[in-house]
């Protein structure tokens, strides 16, 4: 018996070749193949594959027995005692896709005779760079965060139950996401209403850079400052620094800049222990 795979119906034509494309040069694809890249990705989620042993198993079930058991806590732990994540964190995440590729490789799930095969080891390599880049971000927030001298507490990284809590840090009595780019409105569609603010990304177009701003609810923005011009996600670098509000779906949000608001963040805690010193 050879290997067996099911990919679910959903699974395009133009899925594949863009997951072909990603693994042949991880960094190379257009915004809007990220975004069918990212589609596919999650369709494989309940892609399957039947072993010669007889075992079948989800993409899912492989990637956390391959790829997040034996090394999620190693590359953070190793993130966490170094000074500059950003630095270290693609050497690193680059050296340990090398070993998935391998551990992959040596598996029974893995035939290069096999075209399901590459579907896998793209699933694995993909899902792996978004966990690497998303909690190397997340680190080098919450270092600047502190540096800046912003009150915040945060989910502890080292441990694996946190990693997944519904929001990763709390700012005074503001609950925050952090991502790593604004593909999260995509996914969401609607934001959460639990978060509070989502630290991010934006894309610039024009001067092609991305810059770091932070979305937040309108209320949260009001009990701080309060002032917006309105903009749309696409007219974003017209106005920034300034703070914009613009709608997802029927949804307000104020987009700020991230300097800017930690700034007014800074005022708001002094403020805060002004009141509770009075």
């Amino acid at each position: 018996m050879t290997l067996s795979f099911t990919i679910p119906p959903s699974f395009t034509n133009k899925h594949r070749q863009v997951v072909f494309q990603y693994l042949n040069s991880l960094d190379t694809l257009s915004s809007e193949n990220w975004a069918i890249l990212f589609e596919a990705m999650d369709v494989l989620r309940i892609a399957t594959v039947s072993a010669t042993s007889g075992q079948r198993r989800t993409f899912t079930s492989i990637y956390h027995d391959i790829v997040d058991i034996r090394y999620a806590d190693v590359y953070i732990a190793t993130l966490l005692n170094r000074n500059s994540p950003s630095q270290m964190s693609r050497p690193l995440w680059a050296a340990i896709a090398r070993r998935i590729s391998q551990d992959l490789h040596t598996s029974e799930f893995f035939d290069i005779n096999v075209t399901g095969s590459r579907l896998l080891l793209s699933y694995l390599l993909y899902w792996w760079q978004q966990f690497a880049r998303g909690y190397a971000f997340e680190i080098e927030i919450f270092q600047d965060l502190k540096s800046s001298r912003i009150e915040f507490q945060a989910h502890d990284l080292r441990v694996r139950a946190e990693r997944v809590s519904p929001f990763d840090l709390t700012v005074s009595i503001f609950r925050g996401d952090i991502k790593t780019s604004t593909y999260f409105l995509a996914q969401q569609r609607h934001p959460d209403p639990t978060i509070d603010f989502y630290i991010t990304r934006a894309w610039l177009p024009t001067g092609r850079t991305r810059t770091l701003v932070v979305f937040l609810k309108p209320e949260m923005w009001q009990e701080i400052d309060g002032d917006t011009l309105q903009a749309t996600i696409d007219t974003l670098e017209q106005i920034l620094p300034r703070p914009g509000a613009v709608h997802i779906e029927t949804q307000a949000i104020i987009v700020v800049d991230y300097e800017l608001r930690k700034k007014k963040m800074h005022v708001y805690q002094q403020e805060e222990h002004h009141a509770k010193d009075a």
